[in-house]
């Protein structure tokens, strides 16, 4: 066997902090001669356990059995480099997005630098210093590459793809990083895999990316490794395998592949998430909060803010809303569209900070700018209804639109009421539709409420009972107190289901539950005349009493009746001429008519039968028949008002056609 070149033996020497064999192999043990035999009988020297992949290949390459297959020196320098530069190569390398939860993602993409440094950072490595020239940066790299520096090729390949100096060639970047994989050149090889898995110059190909990716792994590349865990986690080339994802991630955020002894805090922030949701691991919130910090430490922006949510929300630690808005604020200085928006967030609602709206504005305007869908839907609420800015309903729906462009389920919803309701344009009830359907698909309880209201007013649509209450059915099992609510209605009146007063009481109650003031009011009402329970005024009287509370104006109104009448508590004329009263401001026609009604004999007020008939007109000009039955005594009797029996006919008459028996009866004298 031919003896291996001197160098073979002590070849790491440039390595930084790394021992890799024993030296006391080396020293005091064996005699120059017996060494020697030893070697040539295939004695080696051992690796220190946690050297850097990259480097015991180095070594072991270097003691081949065919010349022609060892290293040149100059080879070893090159491959020297590459490693120690891995951390700056590193920060240009590609890495795989990770599918993340809801209170999970940030908009800030997973580089460690701006574009604008990236040329300075690739000289600052070969020692030449540049003035940011592209141009002359490109040049000097395709010079070093035609010589065959493997840096060279992997930094005409960055600049390729990212346009730095010449002309964007997706093609030509990827015949550059494929010359480094005949090298085995790790860095090249997760490009390539990199390509593969993204259709970037060449078809996509998974199955060749996993490939690439195992064999840069296999050298020690982290960012290969964290690259595998993403493609295991979400079943791209490879079956779903949480597990394996799991321990991709931990390998490539435990560090001990770097000759910086770094570890990726992509991988760290990663890592945390399937700890924080039980992801290929038992739960364990406390590990989670240690891996955002090193991710945090590292500068990764995620994990900066992934660390900050877990203290606003005492997420695996306590509740620390300054920590948590210090955090924020360092992420969103660095553009983190979710830092930014939660920044927004934290002043509109005055958590741990004072209340500021022009300052909530500005950070959800910065979210907006990198395309957070959470911002961009909340800026639309603020435009809608005048929070924070004027009120600009052109506004509102361009922000309504960007955030459902994200898939956003509630800016879908909204965009949808917008064209319902001519918010900031036509209105287009067929467009609207289509929205609800989108956002229900999604689980929005509040799209499928309204689903179940078009079919209900047949609002662009034909009516459908049977529809409706599909619908309602779908909001109700979402927990939608409004839908709970309308499916209590709709058992009440056999409207689209089969009449069953147990069932209205039960559905009424559920909403009452939820502090619904149209449950609590229902709720009321069928204490009161006996619909699915026993007939209690008390409880009636509580009911509508509560519900008037929270603003309820047929709560109020029957309140108002019930002191008039002194049903389920001491008769109080004037406690039920108030609240008839505050009925009457929010326009409730039969408040409306009642109110007319006390103005007409005395009940809790003087007699004034100019402002009964004033009432009673607006109440029928909105479609009340019991008031315009009321009109048609006044014109009949002439009481307070000329006496005119056409008038009173005419009223009558429109009474009567909304089935008012009182109103036919007159009609039958005064039409003899």
């Amino acid at each position: 066997m031919p003896i291996p070149k001197a160098y073979s033996i002590r070849v790491l020497n440039k390595k930084p902090n790394y021992n890799i064999s024993e030296h006391k192999l080396l020293i005091g043990e064996q005699h120059n001669v017996s060494l020697i035999v030893n070697i040539l009988q295939g004695l080696r020297e051992s690796t220190v356990q946690g050297t850097p992949v990259d480097y015991v290949k180095i070594y072991t390459d270097c003691w081949d059995d065919e010349p022609v297959n060892r290293p040149t020196i100059n080879q070893v320098v090159t491959r020297l480099n590459a490693i120690i530069s891995t951390r700056i190569i590193s920060e240009v390398l590609p890495i795989e997005n990770y599918e993340q939860r809801s209170d999970d993602t940030s908009s800030s993409g997973p580089s460690y630098l701006r574009p604008s440094s990236r040329i300075t950072r690739y000289f600052n490595f070969f020692g030449i210093e540049i003035n940011e020239n592209k141009e002359k940066a490109f040049e000097l790299f395709v010079n070093a590459s035609k010589q065959n520096h493997i840096l060279a090729h992997i930094y005409v390949g960055k600049c390729y793809q990212n346009g730095d100096g010449v002309a964007r060639d997706d093609r030509l970047a990827f015949e550059y990083f494929d010359k480094t994989t005949d090298e085995g050149f790790a860095a090249g090889q997760l490009q390539i895999g990199y390509f593969y898995s993204n259709g970037i110059g060449v078809k996509k190909d998974l199955k060749k990316a996993i490939h690439w990716y195992e064999k840069a792994a296999n050298n020690g590349n982290i960012n290969a490794i964290y690259n595998l865990g993403i493609c295991y986690k979400n079943g791209k080339g490879v079956d779903i395998n949480y597990n394996k994802s799991f321990e991709l991630f931990k390998q490539s955020a435990v560090g001990e592949y770097l000759a910086s002894n770094l570890g990726s805090p992509i991988a760290q922030y990663n890592l945390g998430l399937m700890y924080k949701n039980g992801d290929g691991v038992v739960k364990n919130m406390d590990k989670a909060i240690e891996l955002f910090k090193k991710s945090a430490d590292g500068n990764y922006l995620d994990g900066i803010y992934m660390l900050g949510y877990c203290y606003d929300n005492g997420v695996g630690t306590s509740i620390n809303k300054l920590r948590a808005f210090q955090l924020y604020q360092k992420a969103a200085n660095l553009e983190n569209g979710k830092a930014q928006y939660n920044l927004g967030l934290k002043y509109e609602y005055g958590d741990g900070v004072s209340r500021n709206m022009n300052e909530a504005i500005y950070w959800y305007k910065k979210a907006s700018k990198t395309g957070d869908i959470l911002a961009n839907y909340n800026l639309g609420i603020c435009y809608k209804n005048g929070i924070g800015v004027e009120k600009d309903y052109n506004r509102a729906i361009k922000f309504f639109q960007k955030s459902a462009d994200g898939n956003h389920v509630d800016g879908i919803y909204m965009l949808g009421n917008c064209h319902q309701r001519g918010i900031g344009t036509n209105v287009d009830r067929q467009k609207a539709f289509k929205l609800y359907l989108t956002a229900s698909d999604l689980g929005s309880s509040e799209a499928q409420y309204n689903l179940g209201l078009v079919y209900n007013n047949g609002d662009g649509i034909e009516k459908n009972m049977e529809r409706a209450v599909y619908w309602y059915e779908k909001a109700a099992k979402n927990d939608n107190t409004k839908a709970i609510y309308r499916l209590g209605l709709c058992y009440l009146n056999g409207d689209g289901i089969g009449k069953n007063a147990n069932k209205a009481f039960e559905y009424f109650a559920k909403s009452a539950d939820e502090n619904d003031s149209s449950g609590m009011c229902m709720v009321g009402y069928c204490y009161y005349e006996g619909i699915g329970t026993c007939i209690n005024k008390q409880k009636a009287f509580e009911l509508y009493q509560k519900a008037a509370n929270l603003g309820n104006i047929k709560a109020q109104y029957n309140l108002g009746l019930m002191y008039i009448n002194g049903d389920g508590t001491v008769k109080n004329m004037n406690k039920g001429f108030e609240l008839i009263q505050r009925s009457v401001d929010e326009d409730y026609i039969d408040g409306i008519c009642m109110l007319g009604y006390c103005y007409d004999e005395g009940i809790g007020t003087n007699i004034n039968k100019q402002k009964a008939f004033e009432l009673y007109q607006r109440a029928a000009n909105l479609g009340s028949h019991i008031a315009k039955y009321n009109l048609g005594l006044m014109y009949e009797n002439g009481d307070g008002i000329a006496k005119d029996t056409d008038q009173a006919i005419r009223w009558y008459l429109e009474s009567a056609e909304q089935g008012w028996k009182l109103a036919l009866d007159k009609l039958d004298v005064l039409l003899k």
